[in-house]
């Protein structure tokens, strides 16, 4: 059973019996059959092949596995449970888009612009103590957290 959104990607849907060799040619493959046997095949073909595979809702059958995704702009935080709890990953993005305003999006890009600004300079960005920089910056944007960065890092 395909959800109508799925079939409005710009993806390859099988809707038949697997059959040996379905999944070369294709660089990523998510299987979701239900069917152990049928997922272990896809899951050993794309191994021996290099393909990249999901079995969905069975971790042991997945090369990868999706994170649960909050976006705000180029920000993106996930969550993950590396397969075992796709409910939880769920539940925590949903608390965590709650808890991140939109003006982060705005925040990365005031960072991106300031490290522009310092690879400019010819300088490098590596031994920058960004916390105190993203702090004022996120203050100027009237952004809030419980913990200032500085006491997160010590």
């Amino acid at each position: 059973h395909v959800v109508p959104e799925m079939r409005e990607l710009p993806v390859t849907i099988l809707e038949r019996e697997h059959a040996a060799g379905d999944a070369l040619g294709f660089r990523l493959v998510i299987t979701a059959t239900g069917n152990v046997e049928v997922d272990q095949a896809i899951y050993d073909e794309c191994e021996a092949a290099g393909i990249w595979v999901n079995s969905a809702d069975d971790p042991d059958r997945c090369s990868f596995t999706l994170p649960a995704v909050v976006r705000r702009g180029s920000l993106m935080v996930t969550s993950s449970t590396a397969g075992a709890s796709p409910a939880l990953s769920s539940w925590i993005r949903a608390r965590l888009d709650e808890m991140l305003d939109d003006e982060l999006a705005d925040l990365v890009a005031d960072l991106a612009a300031e490290r522009a600004r310092v690879h400019a300079l010819g300088e490098s960005t590596e031994g920058v103590n960004w916390a105190p920089i993203i702090e004022e910056l996120a203050a100027k944007r009237g952004i809030r957290f419980g913990r200032t960065l500085s006491e997160v890092a010590s």
